[in-house]
Protein backbone atom coordinates (compact mmCIF):
# COMPACT_ATOMS: atom_id res chain seq x y z
CA UNK A 1 0.00 0.00 0.00
CA UNK A 2 1.67 3.41 -1.09
CA UNK A 3 0.82 6.65 0.99
CA UNK A 4 1.95 9.86 0.11
CA UNK A 5 0.99 13.70 1.05
CA UNK A 6 1.82 16.79 -1.26
CA UNK A 7 4.69 18.77 -0.54
CA UNK A 8 3.70 21.66 2.90
CA UNK A 9 1.06 18.69 3.97
CA UNK A 10 1.81 16.04 6.31
CA UNK A 11 0.54 12.24 6.77
CA UNK A 12 -1.84 11.49 9.59
CA UNK A 13 -3.62 8.24 10.14
CA UNK A 14 -6.99 8.42 11.46
CA UNK A 15 -8.06 4.51 11.49
CA UNK A 16 -7.23 1.26 9.92
CA UNK A 17 -8.10 -2.16 9.77
CA UNK A 18 -8.13 -5.12 8.35
CA UNK A 19 -11.45 -6.89 7.32
CA UNK A 20 -11.66 -10.69 6.94
CA UNK A 21 -13.46 -12.11 3.65
CA UNK A 22 -15.76 -13.52 6.09
CA UNK A 23 -17.21 -10.62 7.87
CA UNK A 24 -16.93 -8.19 4.63
CA UNK A 25 -20.52 -7.57 3.26
CA UNK A 26 -18.80 -6.86 -0.05
CA UNK A 27 -17.11 -9.96 -1.15
CA UNK A 28 -16.24 -8.27 -4.73
CA UNK A 29 -13.34 -6.21 -2.78
CA UNK A 30 -11.73 -9.37 -1.55
CA UNK A 31 -10.64 -10.34 -4.96
CA UNK A 32 -7.13 -11.52 -5.60
CA UNK A 33 -4.96 -8.92 -7.45
CA UNK A 34 -7.69 -5.73 -7.34
CA UNK A 35 -6.35 -2.50 -7.20
CA UNK A 36 -6.01 -0.21 -4.66
CA UNK A 37 -7.65 3.52 -4.03
CA UNK A 38 -6.02 5.88 -1.94
CA UNK A 39 -8.09 9.29 -1.09
CA UNK A 40 -6.89 12.09 0.75
CA UNK A 41 -9.69 13.16 2.53
CA UNK A 42 -10.59 16.58 4.42
CA UNK A 43 -11.31 17.46 7.49
CA UNK A 44 -14.61 15.39 8.05
CA UNK A 45 -17.91 16.05 10.24
CA UNK A 46 -19.72 14.31 12.34
CA UNK A 47 -18.84 11.05 14.12
CA UNK A 48 -15.17 10.95 15.33
CA UNK A 49 -14.81 7.73 16.21
CA UNK A 50 -14.32 5.03 14.37
CA UNK A 51 -16.20 1.79 15.75
CA UNK A 52 -14.63 -2.07 14.61
CA UNK A 53 -16.97 -4.20 13.42
CA UNK A 54 -17.32 -7.95 14.53
CA UNK A 55 -14.07 -10.07 13.14
CA UNK A 56 -12.13 -6.70 12.40
CA UNK A 57 -8.42 -6.43 12.97
CA UNK A 58 -6.89 -2.70 14.36
CA UNK A 59 -3.74 -2.29 12.32
CA UNK A 60 -3.31 1.70 13.24
CA UNK A 61 -0.36 0.57 15.38
CA UNK A 62 1.63 -1.13 12.38
CA UNK A 63 0.22 1.63 9.97
CA UNK A 64 1.49 4.36 12.60
CA UNK A 65 4.86 2.87 13.19
CA UNK A 66 5.77 3.25 9.32
CA UNK A 67 3.81 6.02 8.19
CA UNK A 68 2.62 8.49 10.46
CA UNK A 69 4.29 12.39 9.96
CA UNK A 70 5.42 11.75 6.47
CA UNK A 71 6.08 14.98 4.60
CA UNK A 72 7.13 17.00 1.86
CA UNK A 73 5.91 15.33 -0.42
CA UNK A 74 7.73 11.06 1.15
CA UNK A 75 6.02 7.92 -0.33
CA UNK A 76 5.39 5.44 2.44
CA UNK A 77 5.10 1.87 1.57
CA UNK A 78 3.25 -0.10 3.93
CA UNK A 79 3.00 -4.15 3.47
CA UNK A 80 0.35 -5.77 5.88
CA UNK A 81 2.50 -9.15 6.18
CA UNK A 82 5.90 -7.04 6.41
CA UNK A 83 4.32 -4.77 9.04
CA UNK A 84 2.60 -7.12 10.69
CA UNK A 85 3.33 -10.59 10.82
CA UNK A 86 0.92 -12.29 12.50
CA UNK A 87 -1.15 -11.24 9.79
CA UNK A 88 -0.44 -14.42 7.88
CA UNK A 89 -2.66 -15.98 9.95
CA UNK A 90 -5.98 -14.05 8.93
CA UNK A 91 -6.89 -15.56 5.95
CA UNK A 92 -8.03 -13.55 2.96
CA UNK A 93 -9.81 -10.33 3.58
CA UNK A 94 -9.24 -6.24 2.88
CA UNK A 95 -7.47 -3.05 4.22
CA UNK A 96 -9.34 0.16 5.00
CA UNK A 97 -6.82 3.22 5.69
CA UNK A 98 -8.36 6.84 6.50
CA UNK A 99 -5.94 8.86 6.56
CA UNK A 100 -5.66 13.16 6.06
CA UNK A 101 -3.02 15.02 4.66
CA UNK A 102 -3.02 17.92 6.88
CA UNK A 103 -1.03 21.52 6.02
CA UNK A 104 1.68 21.96 8.58
CA UNK A 105 0.09 25.58 9.83
CA UNK A 106 -2.72 23.51 11.26
CA UNK A 107 -0.04 21.52 13.17
CA UNK A 108 1.22 23.13 16.91
CA UNK A 109 4.71 22.36 18.24
CA UNK A 110 5.43 24.83 20.25
CA UNK A 111 4.35 25.22 24.17
CA UNK A 112 2.01 27.77 25.09
CA UNK A 113 -1.74 28.59 24.31
CA UNK A 114 -3.85 26.86 21.84
CA UNK A 115 -7.24 28.10 20.95
CA UNK A 116 -9.08 26.35 18.26
CA UNK A 117 -12.38 26.64 16.68
CA UNK A 118 -11.98 23.95 13.87
CA UNK A 119 -9.92 20.72 14.21
CA UNK A 120 -6.31 20.86 14.90
CA UNK A 121 -2.63 19.05 16.14
CA UNK A 122 -0.27 19.38 18.50
CA UNK A 123 2.72 17.04 18.16
CA UNK A 124 6.07 16.27 19.75
CA UNK A 125 8.83 18.54 17.91
CA UNK A 126 10.51 15.92 15.80
CA UNK A 127 7.99 13.11 15.68
CA UNK A 128 8.06 10.83 14.15
CA UNK A 129 11.89 10.45 13.83
CA UNK A 130 12.86 10.78 17.77
CA UNK A 131 12.33 13.61 20.97
CA UNK A 132 14.60 15.04 23.15
CA UNK A 133 15.58 14.44 26.89
CA UNK A 134 15.02 17.33 29.36
CA UNK A 135 11.88 18.76 28.01
CA UNK A 136 8.54 19.99 29.87
CA UNK A 137 6.20 21.47 27.45
CA UNK A 138 2.50 22.52 28.52
CA UNK A 139 -0.63 23.56 26.56
CA UNK A 140 -3.43 24.97 27.52
CA UNK A 141 -6.31 24.15 25.28
CA UNK A 142 -9.62 25.98 24.77
CA UNK A 143 -12.51 26.02 22.34
CA UNK A 144 -15.39 28.35 22.36
CA UNK A 145 -17.65 27.86 25.56
CA UNK A 146 -20.30 26.62 23.69
CA UNK A 147 -18.57 23.77 22.65
CA UNK A 148 -16.91 20.71 24.63
CA UNK A 149 -13.36 19.57 24.00
CA UNK A 150 -12.66 16.25 22.75
CA UNK A 151 -8.89 15.02 23.07
CA UNK A 152 -7.38 12.24 20.47
CA UNK A 153 -4.19 10.54 21.12
CA UNK A 154 -3.55 9.18 17.46
CA UNK A 155 -0.67 7.73 17.83
CA UNK A 156 2.20 7.79 21.28
CA UNK A 157 5.94 6.16 21.56
CA UNK A 158 7.79 7.02 24.32
CA UNK A 159 9.69 5.33 27.13
CA UNK A 160 8.08 2.47 29.03
CA UNK A 161 8.09 2.21 32.85
CA UNK A 162 11.26 2.58 34.67
CA UNK A 163 12.68 -0.45 37.55
CA UNK A 164 10.30 2.11 39.91
CA UNK A 165 6.69 1.39 37.67
CA UNK A 166 6.92 4.98 37.15
CA UNK A 167 7.16 6.69 33.64
CA UNK A 168 10.64 8.18 32.50
CA UNK A 169 8.75 10.01 30.36
CA UNK A 170 4.96 10.94 29.81
CA UNK A 171 2.52 12.78 28.01
CA UNK A 172 -0.38 14.24 30.79
CA UNK A 173 -3.92 15.45 30.43
CA UNK A 174 -5.49 17.64 32.93
CA UNK A 175 -2.65 16.57 35.40
CA UNK A 176 -4.12 13.21 35.97
CA UNK A 177 -4.41 11.01 32.82
CA UNK A 178 -0.51 9.90 32.68
CA UNK A 179 0.49 7.75 29.20
CA UNK A 180 3.83 6.65 28.19
CA UNK A 181 5.21 3.61 26.36
CA UNK A 182 3.15 2.73 22.77
CA UNK A 183 -0.37 2.63 22.86
CA UNK A 184 -1.63 0.34 20.91
CA UNK A 185 -5.16 2.11 20.06
CA UNK A 186 -6.19 5.69 20.15
CA UNK A 187 -7.16 7.62 23.57
CA UNK A 188 -10.07 9.93 24.05
CA UNK A 189 -10.36 12.24 26.14
CA UNK A 190 -13.55 14.82 26.69
CA UNK A 191 -13.40 17.77 28.52
CA UNK A 192 -16.90 19.00 29.08
CA UNK A 193 -15.44 22.32 30.50
CA UNK A 194 -14.16 22.92 26.92
CA UNK A 195 -10.71 23.42 28.59
CA UNK A 196 -7.55 21.03 28.96
CA UNK A 197 -3.72 21.19 30.07
CA UNK A 198 -1.38 18.51 28.04
CA UNK A 199 1.79 18.10 29.29
CA UNK A 200 5.03 16.71 27.93
CA UNK A 201 7.77 15.53 30.29
CA UNK A 202 10.97 13.51 29.50
CA UNK A 203 13.57 12.90 32.10
CA UNK A 204 17.56 12.96 31.91
CA UNK A 205 19.94 15.42 30.33
CA UNK A 206 18.71 17.72 27.17
CA UNK A 207 21.40 16.02 24.85
CA UNK A 208 19.83 12.60 24.77
CA UNK A 209 17.87 12.00 21.96
CA UNK A 210 15.88 9.00 22.18
CA UNK A 211 14.40 7.03 19.07
CA UNK A 212 10.66 6.43 19.68
CA UNK A 213 8.43 8.44 17.68
CA UNK A 214 6.87 10.69 20.04
CA UNK A 215 3.11 11.68 20.40
CA UNK A 216 0.52 13.01 17.89
CA UNK A 217 -2.78 14.53 19.35
CA UNK A 218 -5.75 15.91 17.86
CA UNK A 219 -7.83 18.75 18.89
CA UNK A 220 -11.21 18.64 18.16
CA UNK A 221 -14.25 20.94 19.36
CA UNK A 222 -17.80 19.39 19.36
CA UNK A 223 -20.75 21.40 19.26
CA UNK A 224 -22.38 24.45 17.70
CA UNK A 225 -20.58 27.46 17.63
CA UNK A 226 -22.80 30.26 16.00
CA UNK A 227 -21.86 32.91 14.44
CA UNK A 228 -23.17 36.34 15.91
CA UNK A 229 -25.34 37.97 12.57
CA UNK A 230 -23.90 41.37 10.88
CA UNK A 231 -25.34 44.53 12.28
CA UNK A 232 -27.46 45.06 8.33
CA UNK A 233 -29.26 41.56 9.53
CA UNK A 234 -31.54 42.82 12.07
CA UNK A 235 -31.67 40.17 13.79
CA UNK A 236 -29.19 39.31 16.89
CA UNK A 237 -28.68 35.79 19.48
CA UNK A 238 -30.61 35.23 21.78
CA UNK A 239 -29.26 31.82 23.48
CA UNK A 240 -26.90 29.48 22.14
CA UNK A 241 -25.99 25.98 23.69
CA UNK A 242 -24.01 22.79 22.08
CA UNK A 243 -26.31 21.81 19.58
CA UNK A 244 -28.71 24.96 19.16
CA UNK A 245 -28.99 28.49 18.51
CA UNK A 246 -31.94 31.31 18.94
CA UNK A 247 -31.87 33.67 17.01
CA UNK A 248 -34.79 37.30 17.13
CA UNK A 249 -35.20 39.87 14.68
CA UNK A 250 -35.51 43.42 16.18
CA UNK A 251 -39.01 45.04 16.52
CA UNK A 252 -41.12 44.76 13.09
CA UNK A 253 -38.81 42.30 11.54
CA UNK A 254 -39.61 38.90 10.84
CA UNK A 255 -37.53 35.96 9.63
CA UNK A 256 -38.53 35.48 5.98
CA UNK A 257 -38.75 31.51 5.87
CA UNK A 258 -40.71 31.33 8.81
CA UNK A 259 -42.63 34.91 9.00
CA UNK A 260 -42.09 35.00 12.74
CA UNK A 261 -39.56 37.25 14.73
CA UNK A 262 -37.83 34.23 16.50
CA UNK A 263 -36.01 30.83 14.92
CA UNK A 264 -34.05 28.38 16.21
CA UNK A 265 -31.47 26.11 14.49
Amino acid sequence: ILLKCPTNKVLIVESARFIPAKWNPNPDMTRLNCSSLTQHSEVSEGEVIRKLNRGDKDIRQALNRRCSGYSNGEECKFSLLLDQPESRSWGEGWVEILHKCVDQTNITTKCGRVRTVERGYIMSKAYPKYYMGGESCTWHISVPPSQVLLLIVLDLQLRGLSNKGECDDSLTIDYQAVVCGELDKQLHYISNTGRAVLTFKTATHSQYVYPQRGFLVEIVPVGCNPLPPSPQSNAYLVHHNQTHATYQCRRQYVFPTTLSPTTTL
